[in-house]
Protein backbone atom coordinates (compact mmCIF):
# COMPACT_ATOMS: atom_id res chain seq x y z
CA UNK A 1 0.00 0.00 0.00
CA UNK A 2 1.04 3.36 -0.77
CA UNK A 3 1.12 6.22 1.40
CA UNK A 4 1.57 8.91 -0.91
CA UNK A 5 -0.17 11.77 -0.39
CA UNK A 6 -0.76 11.28 2.67
CA UNK A 7 2.19 13.62 4.71
CA UNK A 8 3.91 10.50 5.82
CA UNK A 9 7.19 9.42 4.83
CA UNK A 10 8.02 5.75 5.55
CA UNK A 11 10.10 6.06 8.65
CA UNK A 12 9.19 5.11 12.33
CA UNK A 13 8.74 8.11 14.52
CA UNK A 14 8.47 6.15 17.98
CA UNK A 15 7.58 2.53 19.36
CA UNK A 16 3.79 3.23 20.35
CA UNK A 17 1.74 0.08 22.25
CA UNK A 18 -1.75 -1.38 21.85
CA UNK A 19 -3.80 -0.93 25.19
CA UNK A 20 -6.86 -2.27 23.59
CA UNK A 21 -7.74 -4.93 20.71
CA UNK A 22 -12.28 -4.70 20.15
CA UNK A 23 -14.37 -6.48 17.42
CA UNK A 24 -17.48 -5.15 16.60
CA UNK A 25 -18.98 -6.93 13.41
CA UNK A 26 -16.52 -6.86 10.70
CA UNK A 27 -14.43 -3.81 12.25
CA UNK A 28 -11.51 -3.42 14.88
CA UNK A 29 -11.52 -0.64 17.03
CA UNK A 30 -7.68 -0.18 18.37
CA UNK A 31 -6.57 1.83 20.85
CA UNK A 32 -2.96 3.02 21.14
CA UNK A 33 -0.76 4.62 23.54
CA UNK A 34 1.03 7.97 22.39
CA UNK A 35 4.63 8.36 23.53
CA UNK A 36 4.95 11.55 25.39
CA UNK A 37 6.97 13.21 22.95
CA UNK A 38 4.50 12.70 19.76
CA UNK A 39 0.98 13.49 21.72
CA UNK A 40 0.87 17.11 20.72
CA UNK A 41 0.97 16.25 16.82
CA UNK A 42 -2.21 14.13 17.17
CA UNK A 43 -5.56 15.23 16.89
CA UNK A 44 -9.45 13.70 16.54
CA UNK A 45 -9.90 12.87 13.04
CA UNK A 46 -5.88 13.25 11.91
CA UNK A 47 -3.94 11.05 10.55
CA UNK A 48 -1.32 8.44 12.12
CA UNK A 49 0.36 5.49 10.51
CA UNK A 50 0.94 2.36 12.52
CA UNK A 51 3.30 -0.30 10.92
CA UNK A 52 3.17 1.78 7.51
CA UNK A 53 -0.73 1.72 7.40
CA UNK A 54 -2.12 5.23 6.91
CA UNK A 55 -4.84 6.02 9.13
CA UNK A 56 -7.52 8.29 10.35
CA UNK A 57 -7.92 9.04 14.33
CA UNK A 58 -11.55 7.62 15.24
CA UNK A 59 -11.33 9.54 18.80
CA UNK A 60 -8.48 11.21 20.63
CA UNK A 61 -8.37 10.48 24.40
CA UNK A 62 -5.24 11.38 25.92
CA UNK A 63 -2.62 9.48 26.01
CA UNK A 64 -4.71 7.13 23.82
CA UNK A 65 -5.49 7.17 19.86
CA UNK A 66 -8.56 5.21 18.67
CA UNK A 67 -8.34 3.92 14.91
CA UNK A 68 -11.19 2.11 13.24
CA UNK A 69 -9.99 -1.07 10.62
CA UNK A 70 -12.10 -2.00 8.35
CA UNK A 71 -12.23 -5.16 6.28
CA UNK A 72 -10.34 -3.99 3.56
CA UNK A 73 -7.25 -2.87 5.76
CA UNK A 74 -7.55 -5.86 8.20
CA UNK A 75 -7.25 -8.25 4.77
CA UNK A 76 -4.70 -6.42 2.83
CA UNK A 77 -1.93 -5.79 5.80
CA UNK A 78 -0.73 -7.02 9.39
CA UNK A 79 -3.20 -5.19 11.07
CA UNK A 80 -5.56 -8.88 11.34
CA UNK A 81 -2.40 -9.19 13.34
CA UNK A 82 -3.08 -6.88 16.47
CA UNK A 83 -3.59 -7.30 20.03
CA UNK A 84 -3.67 -6.06 23.34
CA UNK A 85 0.26 -5.16 24.71
CA UNK A 86 1.71 -5.71 20.70
CA UNK A 87 4.43 -3.01 20.08
CA UNK A 88 3.68 -0.78 17.04
CA UNK A 89 5.90 1.49 14.47
CA UNK A 90 3.97 5.00 15.24
CA UNK A 91 4.37 7.69 13.03
CA UNK A 92 2.65 10.89 13.25
CA UNK A 93 1.54 12.80 10.33
CA UNK A 94 4.47 15.06 8.61
CA UNK A 95 2.15 18.46 8.37
CA UNK A 96 1.64 18.46 12.28
CA UNK A 97 5.57 18.33 12.50
CA UNK A 98 5.97 21.18 9.57
CA UNK A 99 3.03 23.83 11.21
CA UNK A 100 4.81 22.95 14.63
CA UNK A 101 8.18 24.40 13.18
CA UNK A 102 7.22 27.55 11.13
CA UNK A 103 4.78 28.64 13.91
Amino acid sequence: MSSAGTGFQGHCGRVARIQSVRRTGRDVLVRVEIPEPLRRYVAGRGSLALDGISLTVASWEDPCAAVALVPYTLEHTIASEYEEGRDVNLEVDLIARYLERLA
